[in-house]
């Protein structure tokens, strides 16, 4: 089945503007030799932020690589600021697949969001964009750290409980 019978077939064809301006944004990326930023930056930086690791975030945040990020409006700082809106999203599932808590990433992204929302310049919202990411990471690697210790009470206790229960007192 061919994708425009899909879309007829599913009702899906209703409003093709979205669908002729990708087709007209592919073509003229082709022609200029536009790319978008590789993925591969991208599962780099979220990875970090999943495994609670700030050094790494920096390091894949200042990767040099061929392309750019995309444009998601002609106004420059609405562009940025959906711009923000996506990355602080990809962060906040990057840290509930890193073990924080659902509500709290989502409640950190959403305070995150608004301040991105009444910001006024470029340069102020790729400044809480980036701090978002990092709080991310370290919010992770603190819950990370916190599992791990509270593991570790856990198998000195069973150990302790192990050894009264091979060697009890008389």
């Amino acid at each position: 089945m061919k994708p425009s019978d899909f879309m007829k077939s599913h009702s899906v064809g209703a409003d093709a503007a979205p669908l002729k301006a990708y087709s007209d944004l592919v073509f003229r990326n082709q022609e200029h030799g536009r790319k978008h930023n590789p993925y591969s930056q991208e599962v780099r930086e979220q990875h970090s932020i999943e495994i609670g690791d700030p050094e790494l975030l920096q390091k894949s945040i200042e990767e040099d690589y061929i392309g750019e990020l995309g444009t998601l409006s002609a106004d420059p700082l609405q562009n940025r600021k959906y711009l923000a809106v996506v990355v602080i999203t990809l962060a906040s599932r990057s840290a509930i697949r890193g073990g924080l808590a659902p509500e709290m990433a989502f409640s950190l992204s959403d305070s995150y969001i608004r301040k991105i929302d009444e910001s006024s310049s470029q340069s102020q919202i790729t400044r809480l964009m980036r701090s978002a990411e990092f709080q991310f990471a370290r919010m992770v690697q603190e819950q990370k750290a916190h599992q791990k210790k509270k593991s570790g009470k856990r198998k000195s206790l069973r150990g302790a409980m192990q050894g009264l229960y091979l060697f009890p007192s008389s």
